[in-house]
């Protein structure tokens, strides 16, 4: 377990994290997105981010969009929540912070997209977040908060299929993160697993790194 319960800086986080579980009646979610990257690598391992992110995406892991209606419907009525009236599946906490809730699992269709009722026209691919989930990792925050986040190797490749799903439509943005992922994860993590798994490459690995 990564244990961050002294960065206060993630106290805000865990008091969203809080107040999504109370509320959310067992359900079970992972952190995804930029919130996910930067958990794990500016407050896990110091490198800063490549740009400051505004919102917090979680996946949460549902059987049907009646699930995830009265999956909002519960945090909008504890109070500590609201809807955001431009985006569908936004909520805000009490302290303005916006809180995107993604659904997968039984509202996926076999190509792995949720249509977001209603009325039914916007596609969201979802494609890798069941296996995300199944491989997260966890973390303690502020307040002894757990919190199960989705691992860099998936975020990468989450990233890739999103690049592939929507590109043409924001060009560079996809593409970029994937390669701050990239770079910064090989750094911070990838030299270290070279010398056990593939200690023939660490030579080049090095060099590639240094320049």
């Amino acid at each position: 377990m990564i244990d961050v319960q002294d960065k206060e800086d993630l106290r805000a986080l865990g008091d969203l994290v809080r107040d999504l579980r109370d509320h959310s009646a067992g359900a079970d979610f992972m952190l995804i997105g930029a919130a996910a990257r930067d958990l794990l690598l500016q407050h896990h391992h110091g490198v800063e981010p490549l740009r400051k992110t505004t919102d917090v995406d979680f996946a949460f892991a549902l059987s049907d969009w009646p699930a995830y209606i009265a999956l909002t419907e519960r945090l909008i009525e504890s109070g500590c929540f609201k809807p955001d009236e431009r985006t569908q599946h936004r909520l805000r906490n009490r302290i303005g912070t916006m809180v995107d809730l993604l659904p997968f699992g039984g509202v996926e269709s076999p190509e792995a997209q949720i249509v977001w009722p209603p009325p039914g026209e916007t596609l969201m691919s979802v494609i890798g977040y069941a296996e995300a989930n199944a491989a997260t990792e966890s973390v303690m925050l502020p307040g002894a908060v757990p919190l199960a986040v989705i691992t860099i190797p998936m975020f990468a490749l989450l990233k890739l299929f999103a690049w592939d799903d929507r590109h043409w439509a924001q060009p560079r943005k996809d593409a970029s993160d994937l390669l701050f992922v990239l770079d910064h994860a090989f750094r911070v993590a990838g030299l270290e697993r070279l010398h056990d798994v593939a200690p023939e490459l660490r030579v080049e690995a090095v060099a590639l790194v240094r320049k």
